[in-house]
């Protein structure tokens, strides 16, 4: 409120109440707020808040933002969602996974485009979740093996958008080694048993000798992945009997396994020497 007075007397509707309101947005003043990471194919969001010369928040809307998001291969344009109450999100949808450098611009009033306070930033896009038809497996050990002795080949997971996946999101692998036998497919167990006593495969061996690629989780005749440098996982299996075999590598997500693109394959184990 506002008192008005002539020569110390309050006059006729005084006190009267003033709406004061923000004035022009400022690029400089104007704030984005950010979560440094985001997930390959889901949209990535910033806050924007517009703010005038003397830092006050703006009530209305209308303002021009330009959002960009650029990797080292590619400059994605965002886009801007608009609140009509000063408050701005800024969108931008990444299918690449990696770093990218985050540019929120507006004209000031020389018409020159610059950043808003907190851009340029960066964030980092992980991948999503992985897609076993975009997994794969490769290496010698697909085809090939000598009984009794161990043999390992590779897989890599991929999401949606063929993303290799990072070590903090890779997913296991299991893979299951059967035999056509009598009419029907046969499990052949190529990793040892872990349950207590022996078992007719393995005898008293319960786990698999050092130096082999095997994961923590191998049980009941089932190899699981170990995880290695660059999303890269690695299977070993190993059997003693000779002859052609079926393998089925699949990725395990909770109860849920899952074909990867090449993870229906035949291996010869030859005979040992």
């Amino acid at each position: 409120q506002a008192a008005i007075r002539v020569w110390g007397i309050t006059v006729i509707g005084s006190p009267v109440t003033l709406n004061i309101t923000s004035g022009a947005m400022v690029p400089t003043h104007s704030l984005v707020t950010f979560l440094s990471t985001a997930t390959a194919g889901v949209t990535a969001q910033f806050a924007i808040t517009a703010r005038d010369i003397y830092h006050n928040e703006r009530e209305v809307g209308g303002d021009a933002f330009v959002v960009s998001c650029t990797s080292s291969v590619r400059e994605v344009a965002g886009l801007v969602q608009d609140t009509n109450n000063g408050k701005y999100l800024g969108l931008c949808v990444l299918t690449q996974s990696g770093p990218y450098a985050v540019a929120i611009t507006a004209l000031n009033p020389s018409k020159v485009r610059v950043h808003i306070s907190g851009s340029p930033f960066s964030i980092t896009v992980q991948p999503g979740p992985s897609r076993p038809q975009a997994s794969s497996a490769s290496g010698v050990g697909m085809t090939i093996a000598t009984a009794g002795e161990w043999a390992t080949f590779q897989m890599v997971a991929r999401d949606n958008f063929f993303n290799i996946q990072t070590q903090g999101t890779s997913s296991d692998f299991i893979l299951k080694m059967t035999k056509f036998f009598r009419g029907t497919d046969v499990q052949v167990p190529a990793c040892p048993f872990k349950t207590a006593g022996a078992s007719a495969a393995w005898g008293a061996v319960t786990s698999a000798p050092d130096g082999v690629l095997m994961g923590s989780k191998s049980d009941n005749g089932t190899c699981y992945s170990l995880l290695g440098a660059n999303g890269t996982s690695y299977i070993s299996y190993m059997w003693t009997g000779s002859g052609n075999y079926q393998m089925h590598v699949q990725i395990k997500d909770g109860d849920v396994e899952s074909t990867i693109s090449n993870g229906e394959f035949d291996v010869t184990i030859h005979p040992s020497f």
